[in-house]
C-alpha cells in the first residue's frame, strides 16, 4: 500500500481560497509555501489564522494534486466539517487516523504473511523431522524393542510413568512445562526420552524437579523450549543417584 510521503514542518497560508469558498477544490498557498509540502498525495488540515485547530473550526482535506503554490483537494475527509475557507487560513499536512488505520492494517496484513509462511516451513520441517524420526523407531523396533509412546499436544506439567512408557511426546507445546518426578519404579540404566516441540508461539519455559540432572559436563538442562524448535532429550536412570540423568540433547 502507498502511503503518504511526510514532511517536517510542512506548512502554509492561504493566499487564494477556492471557488466558492465552501465547495471549491483548489486554492492557492502564499508564494514559495507549497514546496514546504510532499508530493501528492497527502492530508492536509485547514483552519482559521491565529487560533490553534480544533475539531469546531478544523477541515481535513485530501490533497490530490500540488503544482507549484496551487494545491488540488478532496474536501471535507474523514468525518470532518466543510467551511469557508478564507485568505489568511492556516494549512498544515496532517498525519489522521486514516493513515495511522492504514498502516496498522497493511503491518498486520505483513504479520499474517510471514506468519502463514514460517508455519508452512515449520509444518514441513518437523513432518521431515517425525519421518526420520519414524523411520528411526521402526529400526529400533526391528532389533526387538518398540517404544512405549505417550503423546500429547501440550501439558502444564507432566510426570511419566517409566514402568508403562519409554517416551514422552509433546508435539505442540503452548504453555510453560514443569516436568515432575516420574511415576512408577525406574530400574538402574533404564532409558526414557522426552521429545517437546514448541507450538510456533514461544519460547515457552521448562522447570524440572530434583529428580533431574545433565551428566553432560557443562551442559544444563534446558529452560525452555526456543520459538520454532524441537527439543530431543535422552534420560538414563542412575539408581546411586536416585535421579534421571541426561545424557544427550538435540535441538532442530
Amino acid at each position: 500500500m502507498p502511503y503518504d510521503t511526510l514532511r517536517n514542518l510542512a506548512y502554509g497560508t492561504v493566499l487564494l481560497p477556492p471557488t466558492p469558498p465552501n465547495l471549491g477544490t483548489q486554492l492557492t498557498l502564499a508564494n514559495g509555501h507549497g514546496a514546504r509540502f510532499p508530493t501528492a498525495n497527502f492530508t492536509i488540515s485547514i483552519w482559521p489564522f491565529g487560533v490553534p485547530a480544533d475539531p469546531t473550526n478544523t477541515e481535513l482535506a485530501r490533497c490530490t494534486g500540488r503544482a507549484g503554490d496551487v494545491l488540488t483537494i478532496q474536501r471535507q475527509q474523514e468525518g470532518t466539517q466543510l467551511r469557508t475557507i478564507l485568505a489568511g487560513d492556516q494549512v498544515a499536512q496532517a498525519m489522521t487516523a486514516r493513515f495511522i488505520t492504514d498502516l496498522v492494517a497493511d503491518l498486520k496484513g505483513y504479520t499474517d504473511t510471514l506468519r502463514t509462511y514460517v508455519d508452512q516451513k515449520d509444518s514441513e520441517n518437523f513432518n521431515s523431522l517425525k519421518t526420520y524420526i519414524d523411520a528411526q523407531d521402526v529400526a529400533y523396533a526391528n532389533y526387538g524393542h518398540i517404544p512405549r509412546v505417550y503423546s500429547a499436544a501440550a501439558v502444564t506439567a507432566a510426570a511419566l510413568n517409566t514402568d508403562a512408557y519409554d517416551m514422552l511426546n509433546l508435539f505442540a507445546q503452548s504453555v510453560p512445562l514443569s516436568m515432575a518426578n516420574t511415576l512408577g519404579t525406574p530400574n538402574e540404566g533404564q532409558s526414557m526420552v522426552l521429545r517437546v516441540r514448541d507450538d510456533g508461539l514461544g519460547p515457552h519455559a521448562i522447570t524440572w524437579s530434583a529428580q533431574y540432572m545433565s551428566a553432560l559436563n557443562g551442559v544444563a538442562l534446558p529452560a525452555n523450549v526456543p520459538q520454532f524448535r524441537l527439543l530431543h532429550m535422552a534420560f538414563r536412570y542412575n539408581s546411586a543417584f536416585g535421579k534421571w540423568q541426561m545424557i544427550a540433547i538435540v535441538q532442530d
